[in-house]
């Protein structure tokens, strides 16, 4: 069963380890390192949440801090199916941020399956 855009923006509130906590929130909200609600479904490899944002509008290359999109960070935590799920979606792997690509991050957090994931995507989007 899907979410619906309220309960994902719920979920994020109602969660005590995110900088929403307690606060409302919408698809514009930021938190204190800029990034939105789809960002930290990411952090947390949420696909429900981070689904429900994105059929309520939610912008799949937003930035947050140091320019980091919701791919980044997906990437950054490991999350291989968030990483696919965001790629089905539109996500940009070609975006750099203040730290390089998405192909850094996954070579430096020594992530081959990401890796062989965002060039596959890449070769595939040529």
């Amino acid at each position: 069963m899907s979410l619906t855009l309220e309960e994902a923006l719920a979920r994020i509130t109602a969660a005590e380890i995110s900088d929403f906590a307690g606060k409302p929130v919408t698809l514009d909200s930021t938190d204190s390192f800029g990034g939105g609600p789809l960002e930290v479904a990411a952090i947390w490899g949420d696909i429900p949440v981070a689904d429900a944002l994105l059929r309520g509008g939610a912008a799949i290359d937003q930035r947050g801090e140091y320019g980091y999109t919701p791919l980044h960070q997906a990437v950054g935590q490991g999350h291989l199916a968030m990483v696919e799920f965001l790629l089905s979606r539109g996500a940009d792997p070609r975006l750099v941020n203040e730290f390089g690509s998405t192909l850094d991050l996954a070579t430096w957090n020594e992530q081959a399956e990401i890796l062989a994931v965002l060039k596959k995507h890449l070769d595939a989007a040529g």
